[in-house]
C-alpha cells in the first residue's frame, strides 16, 4: 500500500515539477527584473509579519492606527497572510524579502490555473495560466502584488476544481485558506461553492452534502483560527458591507481607486481583447452544450457553466462597485474560455475537421501576439515610473524614530502613507490607514477634520461635518493639538500645496524635515 502511493504522489511531482519550476522563473524575472512594488500596502503585510515576531502571533492590540476601528476591535483581517510571511521577516534585507514573498504567491497563482487545466484534460494546458497573466496590465500588476488577494484568486481555482472533483479535506483546507489568510474572501468560499452546488444540480442531478460541509467547517475554522475573532468579524462588515453602503450613497471619502468602478475608456484600452475572447467562449460553451453532437466531460461542463456565471457576477461587480474585482472576473473567465476551446478542438477531431482546429488555433495565437507585448509594455512602464520604491518613505520614518518620544502620534495627512510609515517605525502611532472607512466608523466628526486637510480643501481651518458654512469651521492646530494629539505632521508637498504653505509660515508649526517629496512638521 505504501509503496503505491509513493509511485503514485511521485510521478505526480514528476508531472508538475517542470511547470511548478517555469512559473517560478516567470515570477522571478518579473519581481526581481524590477526594483519597485507594485502595492503599497506590501510593507504594511510584511512590518506585521515582524510585529509577530517582535510580540507573539497572539498579541491583539493595535495602537499604531490611534483613530481607527483596527485599534477599536483590536484584531487582524489578514493574520493568516501576516503568518505566512513570517518565515521572510527574518530577513534583514526587507526588499529581497518581499520580493521572495512575491515570487511564491505570483508562482502560486500562475501554477493553480495550470493545475485546474491540467486535471481536466484541457488542451495546451501551460497557455491558460498566461492568458490569464497577460489578459490586462491592470490584472498583471494584481499578481505582482504582494497581497492576499494574490493568493485567493489561486485559492478560488482551486476550490472549483476540488468542489468538482476532490476529497473533502482537500475542500475544506482551500476553503480554511481563504477565510485564514484574508476574511473579507470569506464570502466567496459559499458564492463558489452555491454556483457548483446549482449546477451539479441541473446537469448531474445530484447534490453532494459533504462538499458543503467541508466549506462550511473549513471557511468557519479560517475565521476561528485568529485572535480575537469576533473583531475581525466586525472589521469584515465595516470593510465589505459598510463600505460598499456609504460609496453608494455617494460619500465622499477618499477611497483607494480600487473601489471605484472600471470606467468604459479603462475597460476599451485595457481589457477588450479579453472581453472579446470571453464573452465568445461563454457563447461558445452555451452553443456546445446545446449541440447534441458534442460530449463534454461533465466535469468541465461543470466547471464551464460555474465559471460562466461567475465570471459574469464579478464583472458587474467590476464595473458596478470596485474594479478591484476584475482580476476574480478574469481567473474565472478562463474557465468558460478554456473548456470552449478544448472541445472545439475535440468535436473538430471527432468530425475531422481541419479547418476549425486552424482557426481555433490562429485566433489563440493571434490573442496571445496582442496581449503579451501590450501587457508587458504597460507593466514595465508601470513598474519602472508609476509605483513603489522599496525605501518609500524610509528617511521620513527613521528621522521620526530618531526625533520622538515612543508612542507619540505623527498626523500622517494621507491614510496611504501608513503602511510604509509603519514598516520604518514602529515606535511612533498614526492617525490611521489602509483604508479611510476604518477611520470614518471610528468617528465620523475626527474623520472629516482630517479629510479636509488630506484633500488640500483647507488649511488654516478644518471642519467636522461633510458639508461646512464659515462659522462651522475650526482652526486647524486645535484640531491637531485637542483631537488628534498629534505631536507631528508628515505631508506629500506635492499633494498638499495649500496645506504645506500654511504650516511653514505658521509660527504654531517647525518644520523638522523635508525632503523632495515629503515635509514633517513639529506641532508646537
Amino acid at each position: 500500500m505504501f509503496y503505491s502511493l509513493f509511485v503514485y504522489y511521485n510521478l505526480r511531482v514528476k508531472q508538475y515539477a517542470p511547470f511548478a519550476g517555469l512559473f517560478l522563473l516567470v515570477a522571478c524575472l518579473f519581481h526581481f527584473g524590477y526594483p519597485n512594488f507594485a502595492d503599497l500596502d506590501s510593507f504594511f503585510y510584511l512590518g506585521k509579519a515582524k510585529l509577530m515576531l517582535e510580540q507573539g502571533i497572539s498579541e491583539t492590540s493595535f495602537p499604531w492606527t490611534q483613530f481607527s476601528v483596527i485599534k477599536d476591535n483590536s484584531s487582524s483581517l489578514w493574520f493568516g497572510f501576516s503568518i505566512l510571511l513570517t518565515p521572510l521577516a527574518w530577513l534583514t534585507n526587507s526588499t529581497l524579502a518581499l520580493k521572495i514573498a512575491g515570487v511564491l504567491m505570483t508562482a502560486f497563482t500562475l501554477f493553480a490555473a495550470f493545475f485546474i487545466a491540467k486535471r481536466h484534460q484541457w488542451k495546451w494546458p501551460v497557455i491558460w495560466p498566461f492568458l490569464m497573466f497577460f489578459s490586462a496590465p491592470n490584472v498583471m500588476a494584481q499578481l505582482l502584488m504582494i497581497r492576499p488577494q494574490t493568493i485567493t484568486i489561486g485559492l478560488g481555482l482551486l476550490l472549483i476544481s476540488f468542489l468538482v472533483r476532490g476529497k473533502w479535506w482537500q475542500i475544506l483546507l482551500t476553503a480554511f485558506l481563504i477565510s485564514w489568510i484574508h476574511l473579507n474572501f470569506a464570502w466567496m468560499i459559499l458564492a463558489v461553492w452555491g454556483t457548483m452546488a446549482i449546477f451539479q444540480l441541473i446537469t448531474q442531478k445530484k447534490f453532494v452534502p459533504v462538499n458543503l460541509a467541508a466549506v462550511l467547517t473549513g471557511g468557519l475554522l479560517g475565521w476561528l483560527a485568529r485572535p480575537n475573532f469576533l473583531g475581525a468579524a466586525k472589521l469584515f462588515y465595516i470593510q465589505v458591507v459598510q463600505q460598499i453602503v456609504e460609496k453608494q450613497s455617494g460619500l465622499p471619502l477618499l477611497f483607494g481607486i480600487e473601489n471605484f468602478p472600471l470606467s468604459a475608456n479603462v475597460l476599451a484600452k485595457n481589457f477588450s481583447v479579453f472581453l472579446i475572447i470571453w464573452l465568445i467562449g461563454i457563447l461558445a460553451v452555451c452553443w456546445l452544450i446545446d449541440n447534441r453532437k458534442t460530449i463534454i466531460l461533465p466535469e468541465n461542463k461543470i466547471i464551464a457553466l460555474a465559471g460562466s456565471f461567475l465570471s459574469v457576477v464579478f464583472f458587474l461587480l467590476s464595473i458596478a462597485v470596485a474594479r478591484r474585482a476584475y482580476d476574480f472576473w478574469i481567473a474565472f473567465g478562463l474557465l468558460p474560455i478554456g473548456v470552449a476551446f478544448t472541445e472545439i478542438l475535440r468535436l473538430a477531431n471527432y468530425q475531422a475537421t481541419k479547418a476549425i482546429r486552424s482557426f481555433t488555433f490562429y485566433i489563440l495565437l493571434l490573442t496571445f501576439c496582442f496581449l503579451t507585448p501590450y501587457s508587458m509594455y504597460k507593466t514595465h512602464d508601470s513598474l519602472t515610473n508609476h509605483v513603489y520604491r522599496p525605501d518609500l518613505l524610509q528617511e521620513a520614518a527613521l528621522w521620526l524614530k530618531d526625533h520622538s518620544q515612543p508612542g507619540e502620534i505623527v498626523f500622517n495627512v494621507h491614510w496611504s502613507h501608513f503602511s510604509p510609515l509603519f514598516f520604518w517605525n514602529r515606535q511612533n502611532y498614526y492617525i490611521g490607514g489602509l483604508d479611510p472607512i476604518f477611520q470614518y466608523r471610528h468617528n465620523p466628526e475626527l474623520y472629516w477634520k482630517f479629510h479636509y486637510l488630506s484633500a488640500d480643501l483647507t488649511a488654516e481651518f478644518t471642519c467636522k461635518y461633510d458639508a461646512c458654512t464659515k462659522d462651522q469651521l475650526e482652526d486647524t492646530y486645535a484640531a491637531l493639538k485637542n483631537d488628534f494629539r498629534a505631536k507631528y505632521l508628515l505631508l506629500d508637498k506635492i499633494q498638499n500645496p495649500k496645506l504645506n504653505q500654511y504650516l511653514k509660515v505658521s509660527p504654531k508649526f517647525e518644520k523638522g524635515f523635508e525632503s523632495i517629496n515629503e515635509v514633517i512638521y513639529l506641532i508646537k
